[in-house]
């Protein structure tokens, strides 16, 4: 705006050198418009330097006749002082209005007037061609009704001839009125008789200049050819000039300055052709004949003139009311504004700029009138364009935007707030718009905020991230969680829910996602709008809600909202999918991640630590077992046979085949026993603990041991053979459980195991490493103190167990867990050093189950006894059938 006017306010140039007039008065250079006889007032727009007020400024160069006669140039500026004398004395709002007498000085007469546009000499000099300026039929019936009323005025209550009227002494000022002007012309009354006038009139001469004398084509007859003029000449000059509007400028006749021919073409209108009412309107041609005849006397009064029909238009009428309100009371002018929207629709656009806005800003200063007005100018606003806009409206449009009283005030402009949206640029915008929508947020008043709601998401693109956070946010959401008013509180979350793609993703997670928890009604639409927006901050590609934030706080909040009992079906349906939505993008987001973890982890369990695998993490073993146990791995768990767990019983057919098969195997063994010894390790008895310890070679420091137990090869009894049970042949037997000391590493150790595990149905599930130690051995899914081998475990409640280490343990799982009861005097039990399988337990409550010293021991495990053999030591006849 500011960029526009200083365009229009060019730098003041010597356009009056010298003048008197230059010193009160900021002058364009460039003229808008001329007028006057032979057109030598050129028109230029001012500024007067104390007031600021618009003004226009006449001028005449005295240069344009230095080349004329001396007496011409004296009688041009002796006709020009007369007419500005004249009209300066003359009061009239139909009468161009002089604000600044006539200066003058050696270069050029000068005087300042009310802001005009342009002559209509000028309007009708360009009225065809690319830039024709068109005049609506509302506009010249209200032009010639101002003419009318100003020559009533000279007629009847001043007693002047104009003599002179003419398209160039005709003004269109800047409220689009018309207004009567160039008085070189005049005659006054003569008479001194006050009911009678007499006026004299000057004669034509042919060799005079041009501007000093009227123009012949407008002239009345009498006036060139009697040197005779009355009130009734005004009007045939009228008449040509009502022609000469509605045919592009051209007058009745051309005399070319010629009194001869005025003579001649003046008689021939005697016999009025029709081809003079070409383009004049059909209801003006009665009226039109008699203002053209030749005898004065049947010529019509001006003042009768305006009560022609012609000039009842209504739109007409309207803008002559809006004349002569002014004078009228507040009741009345409130009445004819509410019905001035259905007429200025229908009025020509620049009526409504130059005439209807000025007097509708000037109600502005009666507040109580602005609601009444403002509905009028913001209709206006949408009619015209963005420059004339910026222009007209606008900049008397901004005091009006800092009003909150009367309510209507608002109410009216966020109605029509699409249309000065559209029209204000984006600066503007910012600076008078948007803060006038901000304050109306927090006016109470809810048909007032719901239209600001409304109104908001339009302007989101223009709204900076800072005002976004600090102005309008903070306020929706404090006017969402206090409101009593359904409505204004759906309406404020589809206003945030619009205005999301324009915020920072990390406000919308700060900022607006957590205040949703925090509204205090559960109702459908609340539901629903709460719905959409979590929609659409999930589904933006700008926005997007992370993993984190989904499976903590979004999902949590939404799923107990879809059983709210208000729900339809549609909208249930709607929970459930943006639901699915985002549990599926956290499952996707999470598998991806964990592979990737999973991937890592598989390419770090390559490395080698001095040649050997890292140990097993034997909980996350027994937790997967679990898991395939009650199927969430994908794979029910299978429960192992009945026949296939079973024990052999020493009752069954073949425990003496059996028996017979481990004669070789248990005569090794003697001799193993008699001739090795076994240093047990001296260690610190070690508490039963599930936590996994690295194995090292001090559990076999005895060489000869070792030797020994390589050279005694021993092999282990098929799964579940009780002891005193005959033994049945097996390809398991012979089998050395122990390698040579030459071979005794880790891959030996696992490979030999892992054999005998399955030959008897098992097998080791998962090798275990012991870091900085070459005494490897494999490890099952449990560990307890140092055992070596499957898990063993420790029975519940055992009574005189005594001497009983779990430590340096050899060999496979104990066959059944801690839930052998009380157990009572079971021997002087030490599984330090035990090589071979862990030690079955007795049946529950058993008293005496031997004293079976278990130190050093090599070989197979023992055997858990049958159920119907009688408690206490090994009877000679078993073990002199044992031996054969």
């Amino acid at each position: 705006m500011d960029s526009f006017i200083s365009k229009l306010k060019s730098t003041v140039s010597e356009v009056l050198p010298g003048n008197p007039l230059s010193s009160d008065y900021d002058i364009q250079e460039r003229s808008v418009g001329s007028a006057g006889p032979n057109m030598v007032w050129n028109i230029h727009r001012a500024t007067k330097k104390t007031t600021k007020e618009a003004a226009s400024v006449f001028v005449f160069n005295k240069k344009t006749i230095d080349k004329m006669p001396k007496e011409d140039k004296k009688q041009i500026i002796a006709s020009l002082r007369r007419g500005i004398q004249q009209l300066t004395k003359l009061r009239h709002p139909k009468i161009l209005s002089v604000v600044h007498p006539l200066e003058e000085n050696r270069d050029c007469l000068a005087f300042a007037t009310e802001p005009v546009r342009i002559s209509l000499a000028n309007v009708l000099e360009h009225s065809s061609g690319k830039q024709a300026i068109k005049l609506s039929e509302v506009e010249i019936k209200y032009g010639l009704i101002q003419i009318l009323e100003a020559v009533t005025f000279l007629h009847n209550d001043v007693k002047l001839v104009h003599g002179g009227i003419h398209p160039s002494s005709i003004i269109i000022n800047d409220k689009a009125i018309w207004k009567l002007t160039g008085f070189d012309f005049f005659s006054a009354n003569s008479s001194t008789n006050t009911e009678t006038v007499q006026f004299t009139c000057n004669n034509w001469c042919s060799g005079a200049p041009k501007s000093i004398q009227p123009d012949l084509d407008y002239l009345a007859p009498e006036c060139g050819s009697r040197n005779y003029c009355d009130t009734k000449s005004d009007i045939y000059s009228l008449g040509v000039t009502i022609h000469a509007i509605y045919n592009e400028g051209k007058p009745l006749y051309q005399c070319h300055d010629s009194l001869a021919s005025f003579k001649q073409l003046t008689s021939e209108m005697k016999s009025f052709r029709s081809s003079l009412l070409r383009n004049i309107p059909a209801s003006f041609h009665d009226t039109f004949k008699p203002m053209l005849s030749l005898n004065g006397a049947e010529r019509p009064e001006a003042k009768s003139l305006l009560k022609l029909t012609h000039f009842g238009d209504p739109l007409v009428m309207t803008i002559v009311y809006l004349d002569s309100l002014v004078q009228r009371g507040n009741l009345e002018k409130s009445q004819f504004y509410k019905n001035l929207p259905n007429m200025l629709k229908q009025l020509p656009l620049k009526i409504c700029l130059y005439r209807m806005l000025p007097t509708l800003f000037s109600e502005c200063s009666n507040r109580d009138m602005i609601p009444f007005v403002l509905q009028n100018i913001l209709i206006i606003a949408e009619l015209c364009s963005k420059e004339e806009y910026a222009v007209h409206i606008f900049p008397k449009l901004c005091r009006i935007f800092k009003m909150t009283q009367p309510i209507q005030i608002p109410l009216l402009l966020l109605k029509n707030m699409r249309t000065l949206l559209s029209q204000t640029n984006d600066g503007e915008t910012k600076a008078y718009i948007l803060p006038m929508l901000f304050s109306s947020i927090e006016i109470e008043n809810s048909q007032l905020q719901e239209l600001c709601l409304e109104i908001l998401p339009e302007f989101s693109r223009l709204i900076d991230a800072h005002a976004m956070k600090t102005s309008v946010i903070p306020r929706i959401r404090t006017l969402c969680i206090s409101t009593q008013y359904l409505n204004l509180r759906v309406k404020c979350l589809i206003s945030i829910g619009k205005m999301l793609t324009h915020m920072d993703k990390w406000f919308v997670l700060d900022e607006v996602l957590p205040f949703l928890p925090n509204i205090p009604s559960k109702e459908p639409p609340v539901l629903m709008a709460i719905l959409g927006i979590y929609k659409i901050a999930f589904s933006s590609k700008e926005l997007g809600i992370p993993k984190d934030h989904l499976a903590t706080k979004s999902l949590p909040f939404l799923i107990p909202l879809c059983a709210e009992h208000g729900l339809s079906k549609q909208q249930f349906i709607a929970y459930m999918s943006v639901i699915k939505d985002m549990m599926s993008t956290v499952e996707s987001e999470s598998l991806a991640k964990l592979e990737e973890v999973e991937k890592q982890q598989k390419q770090d369990s390559t490395l080698t630590f001095n040649g050997h695998q890292p140990l097993g993490d034997s909980v996350g073993d027994q937790m997967q077992q679990f898991l395939g146990e009650v199927g969430l791995l994908g794979t029910p768990a299978v429960k192992p046979s009945v026949a296939a767990s079973k024990p052999l019983t020493m009752s069954s057919p073949s425990v003496k085949e059996t028996r017979k098969s481990l004669v070789p195997q248990v005569k090794d063994l003697t001799a193993t026993l008699g001739s090795t010894t076994m240093q047990p390790v001296k260690q610190p008895p070690v508490a039963s603990s599930n936590v996994m310890r690295p194995q090292t070679n001090q559990q076999f420091t005895s060489t000869k041991s070792m030797t020994s137990l390589q050279s005694g090869g021993f092999a282990l009894p098929p799964q579940g053979l009780t002891l005193g049970a005959k033994a049945t042949p097996s390809t398991n037997f012979g089998t050395p459980l122990l390698p040579s000391a030459s071979s005794f590493n880790n891959a030996s150790m696992n490979t030999l195991v892992n054999q005998h595990m399955k030959s008897m149905g098992g097998g080791m599930t998962q090798p275990v490493a012991s870091t900085g130690s070459k005494g490897i051995f494999p490890m099952g899914n449990q560990q307890l103190g140092n055992t070596f081998g499957q898990s063993y475990s420790t029975p519940r409640n055992q009574v005189n167990s005594t001497n009983t280490q779990q430590t340096g343990m050899v060999g496979g799982a104990r066959p059944q867990s801690s839930s052998t009861g009380n157990l009572g005097s079971w021997g002087n039990q030490s599984a330090n050093q035990m090589t071979g399988w862990s030690i079955s337990p007795p049946p529950s409550n058993m008293p005496a189950y031997g004293n079976y010293s278990s130190s050093n021991a090599v070989g197979s495990p023992l055997i858990q006894p049958p159920t119907n053999v009688k408690p206490g030591a090994l009877s000679q006849n078993d073990i002199n059938d044992l031996l054969g």
